[in-house]
Formats: structure tokens, C-alpha cells, sequence
């Protein structure tokens, strides 16, 4: 800790991590030069060291931490939006060490958590949240400024960077749920994944990769000027590269109850209208990432969201999910 700043009071303990691999506390500090205080958000990760060979969950775990010390100390500078900024610095994370994220506690300024049924208001809040990420960083993945990329190798590796292909459930991390599968959706999720990772670089970007309504904070007394809340994403531990529709599929298919298809294609509508917005801002390839693009890769993603369930278990809105990838092989022929 910054030796200008003292504990004031007990910790308030949040939430355990996966495993017993840590904890999140809330703790207060006062700033001892000027009396003020600042609430934080204290993540301990401590791994223990696997008794036997790492398992596949146990690596991706360790990774991500070393993915979401690597983002909130280094690429959080350079995104334009609410996210948790790292207060301060933090060790590195190995497979055997513990290390400790400093984050303010986003509670603060946004004292609201989305709605069990979360409202069109707090949808339209969080895609343009999502399209704002993707238009910042579209295309990036090829660029010479891009961040280094990790992938599910030894837990000892001491690089950094974010993951090469955002979000927990891709196929490469999920060897066991894809065992579970009949030789069909087999087939069919491998084939998905190749047609998601040839997808030309200049129309992949930066995606949350855990999108979920868990992550997600609100302001309702501060509107932007869409009219809509202020909105926060916290835990950066699946961030990496690939289709944004993986964010927005994953939001849509796991945190709204309502979704049919005339309300994914106004939603879909907005989060274009929001992208192409932060596109032009950017001077970047707003002509190229079409309609037609995003639909593609909406429709990929969303077969490729159903194999990760088939594999681990249903769950959010699996029925709507279910009809919709039915409807879209049969459009394919697949």
C-alpha cells in the first residue's frame, strides 16, 4: 500500500473466488495527507498448488487472474469507459504465488445493480457499453500497438497479455464439456470454431468475454445522453480477442427473459447503431463491419454459445437460445 494511506476499519468480505483460490473484501483507507477516504475493492488471489497435474479448469483459472491483473494495470489506461480502474500496482501472478488487485469500488458511483428482470432501459445501456468497447478496439488484434496474447499453456509462464480468444467457453479451454456432446454437435462446434477463428482480424476486437449481469453496476439518477443510465463492467478475467457478438450473445442469451426475435433484432439494431457510432469516431472500418457481418457472426456464436451449454448445462434463457440456433442451422443447411 501507498504509505499515505491507512486502513480504517474491518474488512467487509464480498465474495469467495472459485476453488478457494482467494477473496474479495471491501476495505476502507484514509488518505493521511488530506483525511480523506476512499472505499476499495481488495481481490487476494492465493492458489494452492494441484496435488496432482493441473486439470484444463485449474490452468484457465490461474491465466485469467495473470489475464485480470495484466488489464487492470496496463489496458484499462487506454480504455475510454468505467471501467475499474487498478488503484495500485500489483505483483504478479504465478501458479504458486499470491497476488493482490486494488480496485476502486465501483459501488460507489454506480449504487445499482440491474433488475432481476433487467428492463430495455438497462439492456440498451449495457450493448452500447459493449459496442463503445468493440468500436474502440476493432481491429486491434492486427495492429503493431496490439497487447500480448495468452493461451492455455504452462500455468508457470510468466508472460502477459490478455487472451487470445476472449470469453470462457471457447473451444480450445473446454475439452471435457466437448466430450459430453454427441458426435452431431461435435461436428458441428468444431466447424463453428474454425469459421470464428478465420474471421478476418480487422473484424475482431476487444471483447469482456464474461458479460453477465453479475458484472455489470448502474447509475439510474445519471443519464447519458441517449437518455440511458450510466453503466459500469467489472471482472476482466476472460478479456481477449475475437467476435463482440460473444458479449452480446452471452448478455442477451443468459440475462434476458423477454428475448424473442423481434426484440433481438431491435436490440441488435441498437447495439449497430451504437457500434458504427463509435466506429466513425475512430475513422475506422465502420463500412466494412456491415449488417450483414455482425449477423453472421451473431448467428456463429450464438450455435457456439448452445455447444458450450450442451457440454456444462443450460441455463439463462436456453429454450429461445435452443429455437434460435434450430432455426438458424436449418437457414444453413447445417
Amino acid at each position: 500500500m501507498d504509505s499515505d494511506y491507512e486502513q480504517s476499519g474491518k474488512d467487509v468480505r464480498i465474495a469467495s473466488l472459485w476453488d478457494g483460490m482467494g477473496s474479495i473484501v471491501k476495505r476502507t483507507y484514509k488518505q493521511r495527507s488530506s483525511g480523506d477516504s476512499v472505499s476499495v475493492m481488495v481481490k487476494t488471489v492465493a492458489p494452492k498448488k494441484p496435488a496432482s497435474r493441473p486439470t484444463e479448469s485449474f490452468q484457465r483459472k490461474i491465466i485469467s487472474y495473470q489475464v485480470e491483473r495484466y488489464f487492470y494495470s496496463i489496458m484499462n489506461q487506454l480504455v475510454p469507459l468505467p471501467v475499474e480502474p487498478c488503484m495500485f500496482r500489483v505483483a504478479r501472478l504465478y501458479a504458486s504465488a499470491p497476488t493482490v488487485l486494488f480496485m476502486e469500488d465501483l459501488s460507489v458511483a454506480y449504487p445499482d445493480t440491474m433488475s432481476a428482470l433487467v428492463t430495455q432501459v438497462e439492456a440498451k445501456a449495457a450493448l452500447k457499453w459493449f459496442a463503445n468497447l468493440h468500436g474502440y478496439f476493432m481491429g486491434s488484434s492486427s495492429s503493431s500497438q496490439s497487447h500480448p496474447l495468452r493461451s492455455m499453456t504452462e500455468t508457470t509462464s510468466t508472460e502477459e497479455g490478455v487472451w487470445d480468444q476472449g470469453s470462457y467457453w471457447y473451444l480450445a479451454t473446454r475439452s471435457s464439456e466437448f466430450s459430453r456432446l454427441d458426435k452431431d454437435w461435435q461436428q458441428l462446434g468444431t466447424r463453428v470454431d474454425e469459421l470464428l477463428l478465420s474471421i478476418p482480424k480487422d473484424l475482431t476486437t476487444l471483447i469482456h468475454g464474461d458479460a453477465k449481469t453479475e458484472n455489470c453496476l448502474l447509475n439510474h439518477a445519471m443519464l447519458d445522453s441517449d437518455g440511458l443510465p450510466a453503466i459500469a463492467f467489472c471482472d476482466f478475467q476472460y478479456v481477449g480477442y475475437g467476435s463482440g457478438m460473444k458479449d452480446v450473445v452471452y448478455f442477451l442469451a443468459t440475462s434476458i427473459d423477454w428475448l424473442d426475435e423481434k426484440v433481438e433484432a431491435e436490440l441488435l439494431d441498437w447495439y449497430f447503431t451504437c457500434l458504427i457510432r463509435a466506429l466513425k469516431k475512430r475513422g475506422s472500418v465502420w463500412k466494412t463491419f456491415t449488417k450483414e457481418v455482425m449477423m453472421d457472426q451473431f448467428e456463429l456464436c450464438m450455435i457456439d454459445w448452445l455447444r458450450f451449454m450442451k457440454g456444462w448445462g443450460l441455463w439463462g434463457n436456453a429454450s429461445y437460445v435452443q429455437s434460435r440456433v434450430s432455426k438458424i442451422r436449418k437457414s444453413r443447411g447445417w
